[in-house]
């Protein structure tokens, strides 16, 4: 694999980045103009889709949503933009039909694309159409059996749809690939006295 090389400004974008992991979209892109004033040559695409981060962050969606669209005219196959603007889109109830048409796309430039089945399975989830989202989450996890991030979400989903032993038997699944898990050990004591009481 050839090592990515290294450019001017590289540790002004790694600035970037670190504040939209930690929700600064502001800050995000005030490190974003210190970049551009030195290296006038960095506004490229993954600076711009700092940006369209930096405002997702900051709960802008629909100003989030409008520089990754721009950003895609530019570039139409920049995958990541695509998968951001899935993501953006999972979370608006009334843009399902949007959110399966960016997922469509996403699927071929890449079949295998995890990514977009897990947004099209949140948009569902967010309508509470749990069945369409537990049908992508299944897909998801028998694509890859041993992420433990599908089985967590596949879990949580069939809890929501109400089918605790299901969804019992999810929760631990992913506790046998991350034993460490407290997540999954609070919901099997939790579904296991619920079903128990059921009983």
């Amino acid at each position: 694999m050839t090592k990515k090389k290294r450019r001017r400004g590289d540790s002004l974008v790694k600035k970037a980045w670190n504040h939209i992991a930690g929700g600064e979209g502001y800050d995000a892109r005030e490190v974003i103009f210190k970049l551009y004033d030195k290296y006038p040559d960095r506004a490229d695409k993954e600076t711009t889709l700092i940006f369209a981060c930096s405002f997702e962050v900051d709960g802008r969606i629909y100003k989030a949503e409008d520089w990754t669209r721009n950003l895609l005219e530019k570039y139409p196959d920049y995958m990541e933009a695509w998968e951001l603007l899935a993501h953006l889109l999972s979370g608006m109830e009334e843009r399902q039909d949007d959110l399966q048409e960016v997922v469509n796309r996403i699927l071929e430039l890449d079949p295998n694309s995890v990514s977009a089945l897990r947004a099209l399975a949140s948009g569902y989830y967010n309508r509470d159409e749990y069945d369409e989202a537990i049908r992508i989450y299944q897909d998801i996890v028998d694509r890859n059996p041993n992420d433990s991030l599908s089985w967590d979400q596949l879990a949580h989903t069939l809890q929501w749809a109400k089918m605790y032993e299901e969804s019992l038997k999810c929760w631990k699944r992913k506790l046998e690939l991350k034993p460490d898990d407290s997540r999954s050990t609070y919901w099997i004591d939790t579904l296991e006295r619920q079903l128990s009481n059921s009983t």
